[in-house]
């Protein structure tokens, strides 16, 4: 029976938890306590060259929540034994593509589990997104074909909120979702009986800038709270109109188009 008193370490960045990385903490789990070394955000970035999806806190919870581990710290990319002492660390438990600085009988190595890896998931799951959004754009010109021919007359006003058919768009633009790629839109301005002005809205809540606001307004279903994304202010025509949602009230109107114009205020 091994001493269950020792405290082990495992290194992990853990940006995409598999169970990779629950077998290992399972075995490491037999020679002692479990102290999983996380690797910070930012040593993320240098190394790797990418934000991870889940931030360190987000990470830590997660293992936290893992049977096997008893404490989770912060740790640098590349691991020395002076940063097992700084830890009270007895062993650092690690799959066979360890680079870490450690003297060798501070360390115990098991094979990697075969087949799978953070970076191999993250390849497959841009892929299966990249193969998506193509397939989104073909079904988002079959529904913008349909709405052209559509003969459906709204009428649409300032302040008032629809939902939009914003689209399939590209990059950082804001897309629509379900079925025919809509979105609520709060109306700014009318230029004509075709074309208006508007901001796409979140149900996300972001915080409150120069290019989001969150605002509150009645609907059928009752008060909803959406974040107005400025700096998607753009030109639609009204053959994307869906259905009314609701209207916003006049002061709240107001501040929206303030942060408008002080969004082209040009120093």
């Amino acid at each position: 029976m091994h001493n269950t008193t020792k405290r082990i370490m495992v290194d992990m960045s853990a940006t995409l938890i598999h169970h990779g990385h629950t077998r290992l903490l399972k075995k490491a789990s037999e020679y002692g306590n479990v102290i999983v070394g996380l690797t910070t955000d930012e040593e993320i970035v240098t190394k790797k060259g990418y934000t991870p999806e889940l931030t360190f806190e987000q990470r830590k919870e997660i293992l936290e929540s893992i049977k096997y581990v008893s404490e989770v710290v912060a740790v640098p990319w590349l691991l020395t034994d002076a940063t097992l002492a700084e830890h009270n660390i007895d062993l650092l438990v690690h799959g066979d593509d360890n680079s870490n600085l450690i003297e060798k009988e501070n360390l115990l190595v098991f094979p990697r589990v075969k087949g799978i890896s953070s970076s191999d998931m993250r390849v497959r799951s841009y892929q299966i997104h990249k193969d998506k959004k193509n397939n989104d754009f073909d079904k988002w010109n079959e529904i913008k074909k349909s709405a052209q021919k559509a003969k459906r007359v709204i009428g649409f006003k300032p302040r008032e909120i629809f939902w939009v058919r914003v689209g399939q768009n590209i990059g950082s633009e804001e897309y629509g979702k379900g079925n025919e790629f809509q979105r609520p839109v709060l109306i700014v301005r009318k230029l004509n009986t075709n074309l208006f002005i508007g901001i796409p809205l979140s149900s996300q809540e972001k915080v409150n800038s120069d290019y989001f606001h969150t605002i509150e307004f009645n609907t059928k279903k009752g008060l909803s709270k959406n974040s107005a994304m400025i700096l998607q202010l753009k030109t639609f025509d009204k053959k994307r109109l869906m259905s009314r949602i609701g209207i916003l009230d006049k002061k709240k109107f107001s501040i929206i188009l303030e942060k408008i114009r002080g969004l082209f205020i040009l120093s």
